[in-house]
Order: structure tokens, then C-alpha cells, then sequence
């Protein structure tokens, strides 16, 4: 026999977390702007912290997502974001979650005009629109599991299998071979520094959506070196291994390992490579700034992951041999 928790013998309210957050103009970057995948993932990720709050009474670690990117989100539109539990293990929790728009806000007027040009109009969108759905795993130690869960004795061949419904499948060939391509055409690395207001403050948590936020820019740039272009993203699988905290650096590597008719598949892994535990923020008085900081050697892997985007055939604009 084997012990799992019952699952259905916990309330609603217990396994179940929903919330709504309007999509204010700075995340598209101006009025209607198109508003990156990031976004949608930090708003799941105060979902996760509400779940974790919910079951366990602790606001949890994220440790997996795979997501599906279904339509996009702009500036001016709300969003609703629903989670359930469907999966608890020791420590882990698999949560399905759909993010939708419920609020087009197309015709809203921004804060950036006049003020005798404020308001517009926004349209109830019935049903609502679909723009993510996935899973994540959150992670809560035993020590920090501060609400009984019911626990029951069942036949090991009942246990439900730890499986991911939206997991991309196995690799197939391309229609490029990518290995007769220049490394520098398939590859990109980028190194950034993790500013405080990510962590808010000094050595604060970074949440796992700024690690994705930065791999949205590894992907844009690699985009543009094989097609000249950058289009869609279509799916995410990641692991994250590590803590990032403010005033590190973090070094970002990609690589692309299939290449479709439109979608591209790329591989890539985040590593800290410099430890900021040391530095003075600039929030401190001037006769405290400085401070100092470690090389890691070797860096410190804090995710790693794939992810799949899409460009459309006319907009492929470097050819393949």
C-alpha cells in the first residue's frame, strides 16, 4: 500500500484559487501594446503563492512549468486566472491553471493623453478568450506545511501517474537540418544583471517570471538571427533549479534543435554566474554604496527549459540552404 492525499474529500475553496488583474499600459509598453508571456506568468505566479497559501498555509516555491500560449493579451485588457490542484505529492503540488480574457480594452483611452480625452469603452468578451493554459509544480517542505492534508492508504497500482498534460513530446526531424547552420545564425548568450526593484529590494527573491521575462529576450534575438524576424510564442516547458536574488548576474544560453515548417524549438538554461550578496544598493546613503561580489565558478544553473515559437512563412526572411 502506498499513502496519497484524498483529493476529493478537500474543499473547493482548499484546492481552487481565481483572481483578475487589469493589464495596466507600462506592461505593453503603450496604449494597446502587446503584452509579453512574462506578464501572464508572473500574475500565475502570485496565483501558485495563493494555492500554496490555500492548501499548505505557505506561500510555496515554484519548481515547473508547461504552458501553452493560446492568444495574445494587450494593454487595456483584464484577465481572470483560475488554478486548481490536481496532483499532491510529499512536497510537490500540481496545479492546472488557464489565464483568459474576459475585458477587451481596445477602445480604452490611456493616462498618456490629455486629460480632457480620458476614458473610452471596453467590451465583455462572452465567452471569454483563452490566452494560456498549463500546469505548475509548487514545492512546500514538510516543515512548512502547516495544514493537515488526508492522507490515505491505496494499491501502489492506483496512484495516479506524475505526468504533465501540456509536456511537449519527443523531438522529431525538422525540415532544416540544424547542424549545417553557423553556430551564430542557431545560438545566442546574453548576460543581465538582476536590478533591486525585481527583487523589491535589497537581496530580495526574484520570482521565476523574470528569469522567463529574460529568456523572452534570448528567444527574440535568436528569432532574429535564423529568420530575421521574431514571432509568437507558442509553448513553454521549464524546471527552475536555483534562487535568483537581486544584484546578481545571470548568464542566458540558447540553442535551437528543431526547426518546423513555422515553429522553431529552442533549448536553453540560465545560470548564476555572479553573487551579489555583498553589494551596497543605491537605496542606501551615498557613503555606503559599493560593496562586493563572487565569481561563481562553476556558475550555478537556476533554470533550464524549452520553448517553442512560431513564424509565419512570409515572414521568413533568411532562407535556408
Amino acid at each position: 500500500m502506498v499513502k496519497i492525499v484524498d483529493l476529493q474529500s478537500l474543499p473547493a475553496d482548499r484546492v481552487t484559487a481565481e483572481m483578475t488583474e487589469k493589464v495596466h499600459e507600462q506592461w505593453g509598453g503603450g496604449p494597446r501594446g502587446l503584452v509579453g508571456g512574462w506578464w501572464a506568468l508572473k500574475e500565475v505566479g502570485w496565483l501558485a503563492s495563493m494555492v500554496g497559501i490555500k492548501l499548505d498555509g505557505d506561500t510555496s516555491l515554484l519548481a515547473h512549468y508547461n504552458v501553452d500560449f493560446l492568444s495574445p493579451i494587450f494593454a487595456g485588457d483584464w484577465v481572470r486566472i483560475k488554478g486548481e490542484v490536481s496532483r499532491i505529492g510529499n512536497t510537490a503540488r500540481t496545479v492546472d491553471f488557464e489565464v483568459e480574457r474576459y475585458i477587451d480594452g481596445s477602445h480604452i483611452v490611456f493616462d498618456t493623453l490629455p486629460e480632457e480625452q480620458y476614458g473610452g469603452g471596453a467590451v465583455i468578451l462572452d465567452p471569454p478568450v483563452p490566452a494560456l493554459r498549463g500546469q505548475f509544480v509548487i514545492v512546500v517542505p514538510k516543515s512548512r506545511q502547516r495544514k493537515p492534508l488526508p492522507w490515505i492508504d491505496v494499491p501502489e497500482d492506483q496512484v495516479p501517474p506524475a505526468t504533465f498534460k501540456y509536456a511537449l513530446p519527443p523531438l522529431t526531424p525538422g525540415v532544416v537540418d540544424v547542424s549545417t547552420l553557423p553556430d551564430d545564425r542557431y545560438k545566442a548568450e546574453m548576460v543581465e544583471k538582476v536590478h533591486e526593484e525585481w527583487g523589491g529590494g535589497p537581496r530580495g527573491f526574484v520570482g521565476g517570471w523574470w528569469v522567463m521575462k529574460e529568456v523572452g529576450w534570448l528567444l527574440s534575438e535568436i528569432a532574429i538571427r535564423l529568420d530575421g524576424d521574431f514571432g509568437p510564442l507558442a509553448h513553454y516547458d521549464v524546471d527552475f533549479t536555483g534562487p535568483v536574488f537581486s544584484a546578481d548576474w545571470v548568464r542566458l544560453r540558447g540553442e535551437i534543435v528543431r526547426i518546423g515548417e513555422t515553429s522553431r524549438t529552442m533549448d536553453f538554461v540560465v545560470e548564476k554566474v555572479i553573487d551579489g550578496s555583498q553589494v551596497q544598493f543605491d537605496s542606501a546613503a551615498d557613503s555606503e554604496f559599493g560593496g562586493g561580489a563572487e565569481i561563481l565558478e562553476p556558475a550555478m544553473e537556476v533554470a533550464r527549459g524549452r520553448a517553442v515559437f512560431v513564424v509565419a512563412k512570409e515572414r521568413q526572411r533568411k532562407p535556408f540552404a
